[in-house]
């Protein structure tokens, strides 16, 4: 028969090994979450609105041919709330771009984003594109596209440069 010392002593004994275990797997998986963050370079389009059934389509594309690097490139449609609507992942190179397609459930607006990693291979000249036309005949919002660098310039001394555009251009709050 054990005393109540022995009882209390092993369950300390396995109270103790169970918080040490709880330790060790939170810093393991806090370090293999810090090893998990790589830096990104992004970009961002305006957003579009239209009607609901709208088709929406973005795109990378590299459009310039000095690295000939085929770059890993998460390519997500977001709504107004930041909410991804659609997604996808992959490569992309002079020769192969990447695209998402989206049919729209609101007339709310939705923007493109695209996100690299910043180490590895490089861009030459990327864009990030953003459509959306109304599959609907009457009344038919008029097609709207915008087209933006990926990565997103920064900032020169003297100001930020804007090397993007919308056609037909997007009203001034859009």
């Amino acid at each position: 028969m054990q005393t109540r010392h022995a009882v209390w002593w092993s369950w300390g004994k396995m109270l103790g090994g169970a918080l040490a275990l709880l330790v060790v797997v939170g810093v393991a998986r806090e370090g293999a979450h810090a090893a998990a963050t790589v830096p990104q370079m992004t970009s961002t389009t305006p957003a579009l609105s239209g009607q609901v059934g709208d088709q929406v389509v973005a795109s990378v594309v590299e459009t310039g041919v000095r690295t000939g690097a085929s770059v890993m490139v998460l390519l997500q449609l977001r709504d107004a709330a930041g909410t991804v609507v659609a997604q996808t992942s992959g490569l992309v190179s002079e020769g192969a771009p990447l695209r998402v397609s989206y049919q729209a459930t609101s007339a709310g607006g939705l923007r493109a984003f695209a996100s690299a990693p910043k180490d590895g291979p490089q861009f030459s000249a990327a864009v990030l594109t953003i459509e959306r036309w109304s599959t609907s005949p009457t009344p038919p919002t008029p097609p709207q596209h915008c087209v933006y660098p990926m990565p997103e310039p920064t900032p020169r001394p003297n100001g930020p440069v804007t090397v993007g555009y919308c056609l037909p251009p997007l009203p001034e709050d859009g």
